[in-house]
């Protein structure tokens, strides 16, 4: 069995039994920008960047240091080896973890309501890397805009499952996937529709409540985090700079319009 990272609400990483396992902070969430970007490595000055922006290069890159020994020295008492570093870059070995928002990615489950079960439970488990305060703008845009991605693959997975949902289970899963989407995306077309037709069953209107109470935190904390953001990417000045950027997937084509791709650049 692998060990398991948990990056929506608690950050945590989970042994094979399940249970709690201490880690340096900044090295699972080096783990988690990686995996929800679908990224092998990165480079360091990436990474300083991200974590320390606000410090001048020579700390972010002394910080870095510090930060890798503490990874290096935690990992040899684990006897795994989640993260292995060259003089320039920062590499994720996958065989030796898994992690919750690879639902979201294309080692997610393909069977619809599979998919779409999953990401729910996601959606209610609390935001992508929630308890994790913004080290710097490029660090608070990687939030917001990986969840705006993560709401864009709710919003396809309802689209994909709403005309395939025939038992009972399946059309409520879709009404409770279509709700989540509307919050992050009230004038999404699908969704209201979806909710148009649940609410027509006044027996589901007291689960639906309970369920925006629940999800409500989502719209608020997606407020603040957007106007903390750039508007769009962030893109680096230097043509040299090195970049993490979430490929350019189905996922990020919207009925509404383009969505920004996820972009964490050094500047």
């Amino acid at each position: 069995m692998k060990f398991w990272l948990r990056t929506f609400g608690d950050l945590r990483l989970l042994d094979e039994q399940g249970h709690a396992t201490a880690f340096p902070e900044k090295g699972l969430v080096i783990m988690a920008c990686l995996i929800a970007a679908d990224r092998a490595s990165v480079p360091r000055v990436t990474v300083a960047e991200l974590l320390w922006r606000k410090s001048t290069p020579s700390t972010s890159f002394t910080n870095l240091r510090s930060l890798i020994s503490r990874i290096k020295n935690r990992q040899l008492e684990l006897d795994r080896h989640f993260l292995s570093f060259s003089e320039s870059r920062i590499e994720l070995n996958p065989s030796l973890l898994s992690c919750d928002v690879s639902a979201f990615g294309v080692a997610g489950p393909e069977e619809p309501f599979e998919k779409l079960a999953l990401l729910v439970e996601r959606f209610h488990e609390g935001l992508f890397l929630e308890g994790i305060s913004p080290r710097s703008i490029v660090f608070s845009d990687c939030l917001a805009q990986q969840r705006e991605r993560q709401t864009i693959a709710l919003e396809r997975a309802v689209d994909i499952a709403r005309p395939l949902a025939a038992k009972p289970g399946e059309i409520a899963l879709v009404k409770e996937a279509a709700l989540l989407v509307s919050l992050a995306h009230p004038q999404d077309e699908v969704a209201r529709r979806v909710l148009i037709e649940a609410h027509d069953a006044q027996s589901e209107v007291n689960h639906f409540r309970s369920v925006f109470e629940r999800r409500s935190r989502l719209l608020s904390s997606w407020a603040a985090a957007a106007k903390r953001s750039v508007k769009g990417a962030v893109v680096s000045t230097r043509a040299d700079s090195p970049t993490l950027e979430v490929p350019a997937t189905e996922a990020a084509v919207h009925p509404h319009g383009p969505r920004p791709a996820l972009v964490i650049a050094a500047t």
